[in-house]
């Protein structure tokens, strides 16, 4: 199996990237973080009629941030640009036309952390750096087979990175 699609990604880190600007600047902070749009790709077999394995590809444009402080104003603006690599089982619960299923996947994480700092604050002195991390991946979905050889697919699923990434859930 080979499929591509398209991604929309909710951030639920948000808190966490607060807490951490915060401790980085040693001031106070608001943190609005935009949601993302993406693509992904996958590449599999279906091994049994209730089992498939595949490789999964995500890439997400960037959660887009601007971060500001009290007696600053506006102080910088953040991106983060994730790329979610896993390996995934996928469990069909029925084998006719419409197949719902449940996923668990597990790989790795690279996310390209982006720092525009207007006001000339010393936080790290980074302006950009690149980290990897550890992720799982859990959801499912409905596959709809239009013909023996054309699926269309609806899927939700939530990654749980770990290590410097844990927050970028």
């Amino acid at each position: 199996l080979i499929g591509v699609g398209g991604s929309y990604a909710f951030e639920t880190f948000e808190d966490g990237a607060q807490s951490n600007l915060d401790r980085v600047l040693g001031v106070p902070t608001r943190l609005s973080v935009d949601n993302s749009f993406g693509f992904n790709g996958r590449g599999g077999y279906r091994c049994h009629r209730r089992f498939s394995a595949e490789f999964e590809i995500e890439w997400l444009e960037g959660f887009e941030s601007d971060f500001s402080s009290t007696g600053f104003g506006e102080v910088g603006e953040l991106k983060f640009e994730p790329i979610v690599y896993t390996t995934n089982i996928k469990g069909y619960l029925l084998t006719g036309r419409y197949q719902p299923f449940l996923l668990v996947g597990a790989g790795a994480m690279t996310a390209d952390v982006n720092i525009r700092n207007p006001v000339g604050l010393a936080f790290t002195g980074v302006d950009s750096e690149t980290e990897n991390a550890f992720a799982m991946r859990f959801g499912g979905g409905i596959d709809l087979y239009a013909t023996e050889n054309a699926v269309v697919s609806l899927e939700v699923d939530y990654v749980f990175p770990f290590g410097n990434l844990d927050d970028l859930r």
